[in-house]
C-alpha cells in the first residue's frame, strides 16, 4: 500500500471521530467557561468603584484600529496557507487558506496546548479540495515556521535581557514553561529531520507507557498506533523534501509568521490607546511576546487562564488597576474570541456538508477497509 493511503488510514478515521458538531459545542463551552472563569479572577483581585467611570474614557477610535488589525491577522493566517500550499504544488484560493487559518485558531483554542488545530487545518483543506496528504505536509510546516519563529523569539527576549521584566514568580515559571516547550519542540524537530528512527522509538515507549493505563494494548495488531509508526519513515521523506526543495517558501512563511505575531502585539498597543492610556509601543510589544510564549503551549483550550491572569499580571505596570480587567477583557475579545467564533462557523459550515471523503473517489477503497477492520 502506497504511503498516502496509508497516512489516510491512521488520519482520516481520527478526524471524523473527532472534528464533529457535539465536540466543537462541547470545546466552545470548556473554552468560553474556563476563560469567563479566569476574568472573574482578574475582577476579583483588581475590584475598583473606579472602574465604570474609567470605561467612559475609552476612545472608540484606536479599538477600531485594534480590530482592524485582528482583521489583518486573519488574512496574514490564511495568507501563510496559500504560500505553503504553492510551495507543495498545491493551487488554491485565497478563501480557502483563510477559512483554514480559521479553523486552525478555532479548534486550537478548544483543545489542549492548541493541539486540535492541525488536524482542523487538514480537514478544511481536504474538504476544499487539496490532496491529503499534501494538505499534511503544508500544515505540518505551518506549525514548524511557528516553532522557527518562538525559538528566534525566545533567543532574542533572554540575549536583550526583556525576560528580567518578569518579577511575578507565577508567570516567571509560565514564561519558563513556554519557552522550555518551543526548544523542545525545535529540538524534536531537527532530531526527526536528521533520522525518524529514534522518533519512531520514543513514540514506541511512549505507546508502551501509556499502554499501562489501559486494558488492551496501544501497540495491538492491526492498531491505529502500530499504522503511525509505519507511516513515520514515508511523512519523514515528505518533509526532507520540503526543507531541501522549497526553502525559499518556508523563508517567506516565516518572514509572514513574524508580521502576524508582531500584528497581534501591536493589537495590545491600540487597546491600550483605546482605553485612554499613554504606554511606550515597545514596552507594550515586548510584554506581549511574553505573553505569546507562555500560553501557546499551556495545557489548557487556548492557553486559557495563563491568558487572562499572565497578561493582568505583566500589563498591570502599564495600565491603572481600575482598567485592567476592561483591558482583558477587550484584548480577548479582539485577538481570539472573534477569530474562535468565525473559525467555529467554519467548522460547522463544513462538517454540515457532504461526507469527508465524498469528493475524493481516490480514496474511497481506503474509506472501505477501514470500515471492515
Amino acid at each position: 500500500m502506497a504511503w498516502p493511503e496509508r497516512l489516510a488510514r491512521v488520519i482520516i478515521p481520527t478526524m471524523q471521530n473527532k472534528l464533529d458538531k457535539s465536540s466543537i459545542q462541547k470545546g466552545l463551552l470548556i473554552f468560553f467557561g474556563l476563560s469567563a472563569a479566569s476574568i472573574a479572577i482578574v475582577f476579583i483581585y483588581t475590584n475598583s468603584g473606579e472602574t465604570l467611570r474609567a470605561i467612559r474614557k475609552i476612545e472608540p477610535m484606536f479599538l477600531l484600529a485594534a480590530v482592524a488589525l485582528a482583521v489583518a491577522d486573519w488574512l496574514g493566517g490564511g495568507l501563510r496557507v496559500f504560500i505553503l500550499m504553492r510551495g507543495v504544488g498545491q493551487k488554491i484560493s485565497f478563501a480557502t487558506g483563510l477559512k483554514a487559518a480559521l479553523a486552525n485558531v478555532a479548534m486550537g483554542a478548544m483543545t489542549p496546548s492548541q493541539a486540535g488545530g492541525g488536524p482542523a487545518q487538514v480537514f478544511i483543506l481536504y474538504k476544499n479540495g487539496v490532496e491529503f496528504i499534501k494538505g499534511m505536509s503544508a500544515t505540518l510546516m505551518t506549525f514548524m515556521v511557528t516553532i522557527i519563529f518562538f525559538v528566534i523569539s525566545a533567543g532574542t527576549i533572554t540575549l536583550l535581557g526583556i525576560n528580567t521584566s518578569i518579577t511575578d514568580e507565577g508567570v516567571r515559571q509560565l514564561f519558563r514553561y513556554g519557552v522550555g516547550i518551543f526548544m523542545l519542540m525545535g529540538m524534536l524537530f531537527i532530531g526527526f529531520i536528521a533520522s525518524p528512527r529514534w522518533l519512531r522509538a520514543v513514540m514506541r515507549l511512549l505507546f508502551n507507557f501509556m499502554s499501562i493505563f489501559r486494558r488492551r494494548h496501544f501497540l495491538h495488531p492491526g492498531s491505529r498506533a502500530n499504522r503511525v509508526l509505519e507511516a513515520t519513515d514515508d511523512f519523514h521523506r515528505i518533509n526532507v523534501d520540503y526543507l531541501r526543495n522549497r526553502l525559499p517558501t518556508l523563508i517567506l512563511a516565516v518572514l509572514v509568521t513574524a508580521v502576524l505575531f508582531g500584528i497581534k502585539c501591536f493589537i495590545a498597543y491600540f487597546i491600550v490607546r483605546g482605553l485612554g492610556v499613554t504606554a511606550g509601543i515597545w514596552e507594550v510589544v515586548s510584554i506581549q511576546i511574553l505573553v505569546l510564549l507562555m500560553v501557546y503551549f499551556f495545557p489548557t483550550p487556548g492557553g486559557t487562564g495563563a491568558a487572562e491572569l499572565g497578561s493582568a499580571v505583566l500589563m498591570a505596570n502599564i495600565i491603572p488597576m481600575e482598567l485592567l480587567p476592561v483591558y482583558v477583557v477587550i484584548w480577548r475579545i479582539v485577538v481570539m474570541y472573534i477569530a474562535v467564533g468565525a473559525g467555529s462557523f467554519v467548522m460547522l459550515r463544513a462538517l454540515g456538508q457532504d461526507t469527508l471523503c465524498a469528493r475524493r473517489p481516490h480514496y474511497g477503497h481506503v474509506e472501505k477497509k477501514i470500515a471492515s477492520l
